[in-house]
């Protein structure tokens, strides 16, 4: 008997949300990361100039909602609706944030070193 697709699918269990966040990119990064400490860990990252940053966090199920509130207080996410549950299934969440002040022009100081 064959399996229903969503049991087939490998990333059946990953969530996808997108936001815009109003600070700057280095005040709205670490906003973004107490959030999430709070509740599950950052697994792998992407940033892209000063414009986006997309984020691969681990999270447990029952955990979303709460995940969901607290960045809402720094990013505008897009509505997700939140389904209750009190699982501790490990969940994959992909966030893409874009950050409004960028500019596309980031440049990163390095720092001279003697020798």
């Amino acid at each position: 008997m064959e399996q229903p697709f969503i049991e087939n699918n490998k990333h059946a269990e990953w969530i996808y949300w997108t936001g815009i966040c109003n600070a700057d990119r280095t005040n709205g990064l670490n906003q973004i990361k107490d959030c999430i400490d709070k509740f599950g860990f950052i697994q792998d990252f992407h940033l892209y100039s000063d414009i986006s940053i997309a984020l691969n966090v681990s999270i447990e199920e029952h955990k979303i909602g709460a995940l969901y509130e607290a960045l809402s207080d720094c990013v505008h996410l897009d509505f997700y609706e939140i389904k209750p549950s009190d699982k501790s299934l490990e969940r994959t969440l992909m966030l893409n944030i874009t950050f409004s002040k960028g500019t596309g022009d980031m440049k990163n100081e390095v720092i001279a070193v003697p020798g």
